[in-house]
């Protein structure tokens, strides 16, 4: 691997939408690689870092799409950073394309009608007028509503997060039927770590819809099978010499043939 194609842990970015931040990143990561979780959604992004990139002739960079929420891309991000200490910027993609395949992804709102993603349907944007209903919604899920009594024990099942960290965003302050309900989710769930986030900022709350949103992602606690089920499938690139699971390069192009293919995520890195 050549020594440019370093990625340092500092060099990891969840972006945030703007092309000075991307410049910034660029500019510190000097002749290493940064790497940036970008929304899926939102394909502006890629545009304003290759914008920002264009001032750097020289540069490359890694472009990760993802499809969680602003919370499961800020966590997606940090195990970036624990990882970039021990391995190659393409073996830490493929690792994090399948933590993003195992996470878990839900909002938490008192204004369920206000979703953007998962859509609610009719009833629920009807229950949603009623200041006694709360909703948890998965990403790529469905939609529930909860009256004063809470969850109850036929819907508790599906919350269930054994050997998963659980990540959430603190309520806001006068969202106290929205912090009753991750309270007690959070003890249904029953996960093996927890970890509590600031809450979300207006334009991360927009992302979901409601201005109450209230995040939560699960992710695998230990990630060591992860990596290790990685490494057994993965390739050394001839060409840019870094690890991939396709049978042409992910981020080269470059063709070969990959030890185990699999079918490709929407969770994809790349040199831009």
């Amino acid at each position: 691997m050549t020594d440019h194609r370093v990625l340092l842990p500092e060099n990891v970015w969840s972006f945030d939408g703007t092309i000075e931040s991307a410049a910034a990143a660029i500019k510190r990561a000097g002749a290493n690689l940064p790497l940036f979780i970008l929304d899926a959604s939102d394909r502006s992004g890629e545009l304003l870092i290759g914008q920002a990139r264009a001032a750097r002739a020289d540069s490359e960079l890694i472009a990760v799409s993802s499809g969680l929420g602003p919370l499961g891309r800020a966590c997606l991000a940090d195990f970036a950073r624990q990882l970039a200490p021990a391995h190659d910027p393409g073996l830490i993609v493929a690792v994090l394309r399948e933590i993003e395949r195992a996470a878990r992804n839900f909002v938490i709102t008192g204004k369920p009608g206000g979703l953007k993603r998962p859509n609610p349907n009719i009833w629920q944007h009807l229950a949603g007028i009623l200041p006694s209903r709360t909703a948890i919604a998965e990403l790529n899920g469905s939609v529930k509503t909860f009256g004063r009594k809470g969850i109850p024990s036929s819907a508790a099942g599906g919350f269930a997060l054994h050997n998963m960290a659980l990540h959430s965003t603190v309520p806001q302050d006068e969202a106290g039927a929205c912090r009753t309900l991750l309270d007690e989710f959070c003890r249904i769930a029953a996960p093996a770590q927890y970890a509590a986030h600031p809450q979300l900022t207006e334009a991360q709350s927009e992302w979901w819809g409601p201005h109450d949103a209230v995040e939560i992602v699960a992710v695998p606690a230990d990630i060591s099978p992860v990596i290790a089920a990685v490494k057994q499938k993965a390739r050394t690139c001839p060409w840019c010499q870094l690890s991939t699971l396709s049978d042409v390069c992910s981020y080269c192009s470059a063709p070969g043939t990959a030890a185990h293919p699999i079918p490709r995520s929407t969770l994809k890195g790349q040199f831009a």
